[in-house]
């Protein structure tokens, strides 16, 4: 009973221990798929795996010498003289198939000796699309300027673009691929790109794709690379040279972008003392600057202004623009006289003067 016994596992145990299917695509470049029995509880079993469209091969690696397989192709049986390489009974049946869409085809493998034990691989064609990646988003560090999210850069090269990743319920994920504007589609395996992009305005694209060969829907992310300087701002008020009478005066200016800038964010002003003492050195959105704190008279005071833009460049200075406020009115002009009266010899006249705050003149 026990040389029984003994005899019963060696012809059935190895027949279900192991049976392997080797799928070539273009019937080359094997990959394999293997299924392990489990002594007999894996009777009367079903193996699934999807598989791309296109011309296959099919091995049935029998480890035993009775190996039975039969093909199925879309649930009809092909008997063996449709099929220039289909062999029924003892080892290695082989077949050459070719799958296309909405194609199932099921190998059953037997034991020749018993065929109430079989295992049944079923091979269908992945048709389905994978998930759709999460929108591409520009990295908070290369998105300078105004805002860290605006996705408004001065930045042209080691632009990073993320995204959350794909899943695929069929052969597998593959990886992914990107493409900049209407460029050609790359190839990557993760889910971050780095890329460089020319001044202006550009797309980035990226989609999933699985071993199959089927492509997700495509997430895009709107960008704009603005890496030229803002033009110089003009001063207005004071002007160069000019003597003010005023301690709290409002410093005026205007400014604008280049063409086709991403737009005026913000100036810098800067004001000294004429020996190059730092009084304000402030950033306003306005185009003006209302001064709080009164200046000392009878000093000149030297002031600059830059621009920034909302991608973060920074335009040149103004230069230094030096203006004074005087300690007394200067420069009075007559601008009207009044005969009051005449004394023996003498003539008695009002005069008015009015102030115009340009040079040192007494009078």
């Amino acid at each position: 009973m026990g040389s029984s016994l003994i005899s019963f596992r060696h012809k059935y145990f190895w027949l279900l221990a192991v049976v392997s299917f080797f799928l070539l695509t273009g019937f080359a470049n094997a990959t394999t798929y293997k299924s392990q029995f489990k002594a007999f509880a894996s009777y009367h079993k079903t193996y699934t795996k999807y598989v791309a469209s296109g011309s296959h091969r099919f091995i049935v690696d029998g480890v035993f010498q009775h190996t039975w397989a039969e093909l199925y192709v879309n649930g009809t049986y092909i008997p063996p003289s449709q099929e220039s390489k289909w062999s029924n009974g003892y080892t290695d049946p082989t077949f050459d198939r070719y799958i296309g869409s909405g194609y199932e085809i099921i190998i059953v493998v037997y034991n020749a000796d018993n065929l109430s034990i079989w295992e049944k691989h079923k091979f269908v064609v992945d048709s389905t699309r994978p998930t759709t990646p999460g929108t591409p988003n520009l990295s908070s560090s290369d998105d300078t300027g105004y805002s860290s999210s605006d996705d408004i850069t001065k930045k042209t090269s080691g632009l990073t673009f993320s995204w959350s990743s794909s899943s695929d319920s069929g052969i597998g994920l593959a990886g992914y691929e990107w493409r900049l504007d209407s460029g050609s589609w790359y190839s990557l395996s993760g889910t971050s790109k780095d890329i460089s992009a020319s001044n202006g305005s550009h797309t980035f694209y990226v989609r999933a794709k699985d071993k199959a060969g089927n492509y997700s829907y495509s997430r895009s992310k709107s960008f704009e690379v603005d890496n030229v300087k803002p033009n110089p701002p003009s001063t207005s008020y004071p002007s160069v040279g000019q003597h003010i009478t005023d301690t709290t005066p409002k410093l005026d200016w205007s400014g604008s972008d280049n063409s086709g800038g991403s737009g005026i964010w913000k100036y810098r002003v800067l004001l000294e003392y004429d020996g190059g003492t730092n009084i304000k050195d402030i950033e306003t959105s306005s185009s003006s600057y209302q001064i709080s704190s009164p200046l000392e008279r009878g000093e000149g005071y030297d002031w600059e202004v830059w621009a920034t833009d909302i991608a973060g460049n920074v335009s040149s200075g103004t230069g230094e623009k030096r203006f004074y406020v005087d300690d007394r009115p200067r420069d009075g002009h007559i601008v009207s006289t009044d005969p009051d009266s005449f004394t023996g010899s003498s003539r008695i006249v009002t005069v008015t003067v009015k102030n115009t705050g340009r040079d040192d003149r007494n009078l």
